[in-house]
């Protein structure tokens, strides 16, 4: 057997010092030995022990194989499922009040994503940095603040909130949040209606590049029984409903009659006289 100093002692193994001035480790020394005693060693064999948890593993059946390896995937991926399930969309709430825009939440009304449905919106957009994962009603104040500052609210200062959730109507009194629901109440100077809106018109909306509050509202004015339950919405928010979106087609319509004045004031007389005016 080969020999070297014993360098240090411990329960399961000795360090040695071989005459070649290495150190490795060997098997445990037998009682009475002292550091620096030189003695005959054994070294430890590392080889067998990896060849035995190899030989277990092969020794294995293919059923148990499989769950473990299965376990082991799990556990890798299981981080990255929790990640997306916290990003996972439960509910798109649109905000009208002259800019038009819809936020995608999370099922503690975290703001994931926002989504500007027409100009006056893009221009709030660019002032709202660093909205994702704020609770709706902060996003929503700071909507309203940009939007008071830049003179974009409607003049009546009417809002409709349209709610759409993704998996359904949840099993609850409210179609929103306690937490909302005061938040909408200690909004001064605002006269606000909320509107539970079926998927169905949400994708009809996304469709024609429109708010769902809009459609849901024209359908609801309309007595459109895919609204779903009319009866279900308060006189005072089907008042608002009306005054903000009857507003909004008569703008429209002003504004195509003042085009067709325009473009009949840049024809000559001439040209009125072969167009018959």
């Amino acid at each position: 057997m080969k020999k070297g100093i014993v360098m240090e002692l411990h329960r399961n193994y000795t360090i040695i010092m071989t005459k070649e001035g290495s150190f490795l480790k060997a098997k445990p020394c037998k009682k009475g030995v002292i550091i620096g005693e030189e003695v005959a060693y054994e070294p430890l064999e590392f080889k067998k022990r990896h060849i035995s948890i190899l030989h277990s593993w092969r020794m294995l059946k293919t059923p148990v194989k499989t769950f473990f390896m299965t376990c082991v995937i799990l556990l890798i991926l299981l981080p990255f499922y929790m990640l997306s399930g916290e990003r996972e969309s439960y509910a798109y709430v649109t905000l009208d009040i002259n800019p038009s825009i819809e936020m995608e939440v999370n099922e503690q009304f975290n703001v994931q994503t926002i989504r500007a449905l027409n100009d006056e919106a893009l221009l709030i957009m660019d002032q709202l940095p660093n909205y994702q994962d704020e609770l709706l009603e902060e996003v929503i104040g700071r909507i309203l603040d940009i939007s008071e500052q830049t003179g974009l609210v409607n003049d009546e200062k009417n809002m409709i909130v349209g709610f759409s959730y993704a998996d359904g109507v949840p099993d609850q009194n409210s179609i929103i949040p306690l937490e909302l629901e005061v938040f909408f109440q200690s909004i001064s100077g605002w006269e606000i209606a909320t509107l539970l809106v079926p998927q169905k018109i949400r994708e009809q909306a996304k469709e024609e590049s429109a708010s769902m509050n809009e459609v849901m509202a024209l359908k609801i004015l309309e007595k459109d029984a895919s609204a779903n339950d009319l009866t279900s919405i308060s006189s005072n928010d089907r008042a608002i409903i009306d005054t903000f979106f009857k507003d909004e087609d008569m703008d429209d319509k002003n504004s195509s009659q003042l085009d067709d004045e325009n473009r009949l004031s840049s024809l000559d007389d001439e040209d009125l006289a072969i167009a018959g005016l």
